[in-house]
């Protein structure tokens, strides 16, 4: 857990200083693909440039998803991606969206079968906001199931392991996982 912390703070620390890179006139143009930087711990930044366009986008992968969970827990890394925007150690779910919202970025973690993402899109002048957002849901992410009186749909094996209510979006592999307080 401590490792996984570290590579993600070294991450967003990383891409913060490519911005500086990318912000200064000296700067070598990427080619039509962009480069591939490999740090010292191994993990691979790929950055492309556009300075036309004053928007910052942030895309990580990282291996876990479905293949890293145990095989008595299907639909662990899911429900984990699905519970990392809604609320944080030391913002709300609320908080999150609102910020996000207020510099018309967006932000997002998702779960797959290989692989877990994470992405943020803000503007340049913004980097700062976002990358804070970004660092609080991937290090600091509350991951409750008490959401409030929302309702959010997750997998289908995850709802009825939680108590979670099926409905019409059944057939899709989702159900709606409601708070029955």
């Amino acid at each position: 857990m401590k490792k996984t912390k570290t590579t993600i703070q070294a991450l967003i620390l990383s891409v913060a200083a490519m911005m500086l890179f990318i912000a200064t006139p000296s700067a070598k143009a990427a080619g039509p693909l962009g480069k591939r930087i490999v740090l010292k711990n191994g993990m691979v930044l790929l950055l492309a440039e556009k300075h036309e366009i004053p928007m910052v986008t942030v895309s990580m992968a990282i291996k876990a998803g479905g293949v890293a969970e145990p095989a008595d827990k299907p639909g662990l890394a899911s429900l984990t991606a699905a519970l990392m925007t809604q609320g944080t150690t030391s913002r709300s779910a609320n908080q999150i969206s609102r910020e996000i919202d207020f510099i018309g970025g967006s932000l997002s973690v998702s779960g797959g079968d290989d692989y877990a993402s994470a992405g943020l899109r803000v503007l340049k002048k913004d980097l700062v906001t976002g990358l804070d957002l970004l660092s609080d849901v991937l290090m600091r992410p509350a991951l409750s199931l008490r959401i409030g009186r929302r309702s959010h749909f997750i997998p289908a094996p995850v709802a009825d392991r939680v108590g979670g209510v099926c409905g019409h979006r059944r057939e899709s592999g989702h159900c709606q996982l409601i708070d029955r307080r």
